[in-house]
């Protein structure tokens, strides 16, 4: 890896991880469920737990037999080590039934390397002086939460635990104590319709082209931010100075289109009298610049780069929503 410092590795770890997965099928199982393949510094390691998964993922038994015979007819048993080390990996094993807590220490330490070389790269990148410091800056983000993600561990659990909750929110809703189950949009029809939009999950609002989704997507954007949420609108069809008159207009109940071409000049009608718009745009543009409404209108936009996005206002600002308009127009991850 040219000049890169020495990266972190645990040999006794690695070894205890393969030869318990050669002892007990069990421990296989539990330690594919933490680290991959990859994961593993030393090659010899990798090859054999990689062979490990394969015979794991077409049923068959993985134990030093087996594994040491598809590693030969593979022409892989000398890269791991031959047939004795193969063997002599199963005396490394302190405990089998201590096999998680020594996969975790290899899945920590190859995020540790993960990371170094990640830095690395973007200390080259900067030097070598090439894009402008704000691309920098966006794809050292994107490598850090990318590995970020990487970290987190999510378990399955019993079906029945936090069941009390959901019979709470039912009895909320019974006795008038919340609109709906999830976040309240501030069209009821759509809050009788879906319940409500809920932490977690993906919603989508499909239609032919020209009804108005944007316009609505936006002005749900708006009223869910009145309440207090933060939302972060992320637009791939529209400007921002479109996206604020839309807001503005909405906000002020005036013709969006009237507006755009007459300016503070066009009139609205008011108990039976025309009167001019301005006062009712300055309230709505007052009342806009307190609402927790993000606008984001980059042009390019990857999946990533919207995790990233959300991850960074999550911590710095907190985040409720985030609405995309749209899906379509998301540049794939390289």
């Amino acid at each position: 890896m040219g000049d890169l410092p020495i990266l972190p590795f645990a040999r006794e770890a690695e070894q205890s991880v393969v030869g318990a997965a050669l002892l007990d099928p069990k421990a296989a199982i539990v330690a594919l469920g933490i680290v991959d393949p990859e994961d593993f510094y030393i090659e010899a390691h990798k090859i054999i737990f990689w062979m490990c998964k394969d015979l794991i993922r077409n049923e068959r038994a993985c134990d030093l037999l087996v594994v040491t015979e598809k590693l030969r007819e593979q022409n892989l048993l000398a890269t791991a080590g031959g047939a004795v080390g193969v063997s002599a990996l199963l005396d490394t094993v302190p405990d089998v039934a201590n096999v998680a807590d020594y996969a975790k220490i290899v899945k920590d330490k190859a995020i540790k390397r993960r990371l170094i070389v990640a830095c690395h790269g973007l200390v080259r990148r900067g030097e070598s002086d090439l894009g402008t410091a704000q691309e920098l800056v966006e794809e050292a983000q994107a490598a850090i939460y990318a590995l970020a993600e990487g970290t987190e561990d999510v378990l399955p659990e019993l079906a029945g635990v936090d069941m009390d909750k959901e019979i709470e929110l039912a009895l909320e809703l019974s006795r008038g104590e919340r609109a709906t189950p999830g976040l309240t949009t501030g069209w009821r029809p759509v809050d009788e319709l879906v319940g409500g939009l809920y932490p977690g999950e993906v919603t989508v609002l499909a239609a032919r082209t020209s009804v108005g989704k944007s316009s609505f997507t936006l002005d749900l954007s708006r009223r869910i931010a009145e309440q207090g949420k933060v939302v972060l609108y992320c637009s791939l069809e529209m400007r921002r100075a479109a996206l604020r008159h839309k807001l503005l207009a909405a906000k002020a109940n005036v013709d969006s289109r009237a507006f755009r071409r007459m300016g503070h000049k066009i009139e609205i009608l008011q108990q039976g009298e025309m009167f001019p718009a301005l006062d009712r745009l300055w309230d709505a543009e007052a009342a806009l610049r307190e609402i927790p409404l993000h606008l984001w209108d980059k042009v390019r936009v990857t999946p990533l780069d919207l995790r990233v996005r959300a991850r960074q206002m999550k911590m710095d600002t907190g985040l409720d929503l985030v609405v995309v308009d749209y899906v379509g127009k998301l540049t794939p991850d390289t």
